[in-house]
């Protein structure tokens, strides 16, 4: 039987926790939002971690893309709208609108979503309860996705992490949104102090476990027409678990 995926809303008041030093909600909460909105909308829909569970499989983020053209601030009002996008070969994909409290939109993102078999940790065909859902009708903000974002470049700056356990999600792997704030967290105060991210493009390509060695290496790639470039890798002495590019503007 064919399902309809509505379009989800969920609201967030940004809290002061929440907000880096100038009292603007950082990337990184942003992205908390986008992941409690797209759980819960999943959870609606049926196809949840929870649900998944049952059949062995979870769900990992692959890509993310976002671009914000206003950051809220502390106490303001935060609406998170998605819905599902399609199948792209083995992604799900998944659209995001950032909304203020007036309805107005200030931000929009992308993400691709693998199923992948607990026990073996490998990608698995989206089945057909999750492919024969009814899409809304609306258009998506990426339509793809670079096949791989810029490794390292020299002139990088290398920040060691060790992985704690609060840094864990339901997955037991490492939040996606800790290879975020660790990015963001990778360039020089100055920049910290005076621009704020405006976009990123992530590629999570493995898993990260407690107790790991992380390095994250960051690398200025550009400054043009006011905007600050950043290529990240974040990997352990074996592999790589990121990559990712920030796009900074002036506060």
């Amino acid at each position: 039987m064919t399902r309809t995926a509505t379009i989800w809303n969920e609201a967030f008041r940004v809290r002061s926790y929440e907000t880096d030093p100038g009292g603007t909600a950082s990337i990184q909460t942003i992205c908390n939002y986008l992941q409690e909105a797209a759980s819960n909308h999943a959870a609606h829909l049926g196809v949840s971690i929870e649900h998944l569970t049952e059949r062995n499989l979870t769900w990992m983020l692959a890509r993310l893309r976002v671009e914000l053209d206003v950051h809220p601030a502390w106490r303001d009002e935060v609406v998170v709208e998605t819905w599902p996008s399609g199948v792209d070969r083995l992604f799900a994909m998944r659209e995001f609108v950032i909304r203020n409290a007036g309805g107005d939109a200030i931000g929009r993102a992308s993400s691709a979503w693998l199923l992948i078999d607990r026990a073996r940790r490998r990608p698995v065909r989206l089945p057909e309860f999750i492919t024969s859902l009814e899409l809304p009708d609306r258009a998506s903000f990426r339509t793809s996705f670079p096949d791989r974002l810029p490794g390292e470049a020299t002139g990088a700056t290398d920040r060691s992490v060790r992985v704690r356990y609060s840094d864990l999600d339901l997955n037991g792997h490492v939040n996606n949104v800790r290879y975020v704030e660790w990015s963001v967290e990778g360039v020089e105060q100055e920049v910290l102090d005076a621009w704020i991210v405006r976009g990123l493009d992530f590629h999570f390509m493995a898993e990260g476990n407690y107790g790991d060695a992380v390095t994250v290496r960051s690398t200025r790639m550009s400054e043009r027409d006011g905007m600050l470039t950043y290529g990240h890798v974040v990997r352990t002495a074996n592999q790589e678990l990121a990559r990712a590019r920030t796009e900074w503007v002036p506060r």
